[in-house]
């Protein structure tokens, strides 16, 4: 592997909303609009940005709701999409003792025309995210299809109880569209249907609570970019491989010797975050993934089990227990790919037996085994936050397939290719759109959206003669999907791209300023996007092929560690 190609900023971000048919927000500017909460404070400053409402409460689970905004209630069947969220910043969660805690918070639809003796009412819900001690004002959202007869990915229902498990499900006859043709209350809360709630002191913040309806959420325009070169350790070259929505950024730099480090970057400096090597602070290793509360996967350096040297061992990293060895005792090399707010990580480890796996602190290490899919060349490449994994292996058919993978419910399916394998999948998010590339009958390896409605979508390439192959490496929960072109001819520098709004767009010609259009000759290789629609990936700096580079939008946008852009 070339040493090129292996190769979030901290604080609030205050965003203009578009101006979409049907939205509305809640600002707390003129009080609670009909929202609900166990502390009813509505704080006139500090919110994203002004009023907000500011809950300070000790419980079993905190609840901000309403059952009298008309806009967030009624028949939501009246038009697809919708797209609801809102703003949090966590200020402090903490245990009865003291202690940090993290709490998910989820959105629920709730409909009391199937009250039973079971439940009060039927609902629907979904987890937008988990909150944690500190954590800056974030947005969080989800899109959905109202009209949908059965729970999409991700989703859970209320109202029953399954009868050999216990655990709450929807009514008999019942589905997700039932309980969306009359929603009578919306709550944001952190109280998952069917599980144990532990008291929990919280201060918290919530603003700018938003309901699209009947238009696919998100400008169709790419907004103009400002570009931060993330630096490195000394060395020559950095790569730069995710982001999350607090803009901290991971990857690995190179020292001067040419070591390069695994780093999380939060605004200023690269931060080293350490070697699996006792003793060695600064060994070989790259990060590969950043979830939304501050866990960090990928690879570092490790001891030989059998004897002296070194193998390539996954790691989770904390803030708290720093980097975790997740195959300590193994010879194979191992790398893990994504973790998401809960921990699970995912990846792929070598030798025989390897393959997927799946790690948590909780359940331990597991190798992910799927029905008619071989072990051959089998991994694993991302994890959203309800625990849905994609991958791709050899099937028994011997075709190189996509597939993704429920760790809830042990339930797997294979993707289906554009017109022929190979396929691969590199991304899914929060809805359960993946992205990767599969193939035309001609083998023309295209890149493609697979749309958790069972749609196949043929991303296509840039208007650029002589570039006619592609792959896609992520997708936001706005449906922003980046990629990479390449050309047919050997030593042409592939070709970095966002698709928004069904068109795709080169990223260097977003960059507003023209004297960076000429300082980064190429975005190569992009490899990761925020809801914020920042990117980050492997570029070509003053003819330097492997600079870790970050795009900012410019327009509405302050980032609190002091980067403001404007036009």
């Amino acid at each position: 592997m070339s040493r090129y190609s292996y190769f979030a900023a901290a604080g609030a971000l205050l965003l203009a909303l578009p101006a979409f048919a049907q939205t509305t927000v809640v600002t707390f500017d003129e009080g609670w609009s009909g929202w609900n909460a166990p502390a009813e404070t509505v704080a006139p400053e500090g919110g994203n940005p002004g009023a907000n409402a500011h809950i300070v409460f000790g419980g079993y689970g905190l609840t901000l709701w309403t059952d009298s905004d008309a806009a967030f209630l009624g028949d939501y069947g009246t038009a697809t999409p919708v797209t609801i969220g809102l703003d949090v910043e966590a200020q402090a969660l903490t245990s009865v003792e003291g202690a940090p805690i993290t709490r998910p918070l989820l959105v629920e639809f709730r409909n009391y025309a199937y009250a039973s003796d079971d439940a009060p009412y039927a609902s629907v819900w979904y987890p937008l995210g988990t909150l944690a001690s500190g954590q800056a004002w974030t947005t969080w959202s989800v899109s959905f299809d109202p009209t949908a007869a059965a729970l999409p990915a991700g989703w859970g229902g209320t109202g029953a109880f399954d009868p050999e498990t216990g655990e709450p499900v929807l009514p008999a006859g019942v589905g997700f569209a039932d309980v969306l043709a009359q929603v009578d209350e919306v709550a944001f809360t952190t109280v998952t249907p069917g599980t144990f709630s532990v008291q929990v002191n919280y201060d918290v913040r919530f603003d700018n609570l938003r309901i699209a309806r009947g238009e696919t959420p998100g400008p169709t325009a790419p907004p103009r970019y400002a570009v931060v070169d993330l630096g490195t350790f000394g060395g020559e070259l950095a790569n730069a491989h995710a982001i999350n929505d607090q803009g901290h950024v991971v990857g690995t730099a190179e020292r001067p010797d040419q070591n390069a480090l695994p780093f999380v970057w939060r605004g200023e400096a690269l931060i080293n975050l350490g070697s699996l090597i006792p003793g060695q602070a600064e060994g070989f290793g790259v990060a590969h993934a950043i979830s939304e509360n501050g866990l960090v996967a990928g690879y570092s350096a490790a001891p030989y089990p059998l004897g002296p040297g070194s193998v390539g061992h996954a790691f989770f990293w904390s803030p708290e227990a720093g980097m975790i060895d997740l195959t300590p005792d193994s010879p194979a090399l191992s790398i893990a790919r994504a973790v998401n707010d809960a921990g699970q990580v995912v990846g792929e480890i070598g030798g025989s037996g390897g393959g997927a796996f799946i790690w948590s602190a909780q359940a331990g290490f597991s190798v992910i085994q799927l029905p008619n899919m071989l072990f051959t060349s089998n991994a694993a490449e991302d994890i959203n936050a309800s625990g849905q994994v994609v991958g791709h292996a050899f099937n028994t058919d011997s075709q190189y397939a996509g597939w993704v993978y429920d760790s809830a419910t042990g339930e797997s399916r294979q993707l289906p290719p554009l017109e022929r394998a190979p396929s691969q999948t590199r991304a899914i998010n929060d809805t359960g759109d993946v992205v990767g590339y599969s193939a035309r009958s001609n083998n023309q390896q295209r890149p493609v959206l697979w749309r958790h409605d069972g749609t196949v979508v043929d991303l296509g390439f840039l208007p650029v003669p002589g570039f006619s192959t592609g792959y896609a490496t992520d997708i936001n929960e706005q449906g922003w999907v980046i990629g990479a072109d390449y050309a047919d001819a050997p030593g042409i520098p592939t070709k970095g791209w966002l698709w928004i709004g069904g068109e795709k767009h080169e990223l260097r010609t977003l960059l507003a300023d023209p004297q960076a259009q000429i300082d980064w000759s190429e975005f190569s290789t992009p490899l990761g996007i925020n809801n914020r629609g920042e990117i980050v990936g492997i570029g070509i700096r003053e003819g330097l092929p492997g600079r870790a580079f970050l795009l900012r939008p410019l327009g509405d946008v302050l980032f609190a560690d002091g980067f403001e852009a404007e036009e």
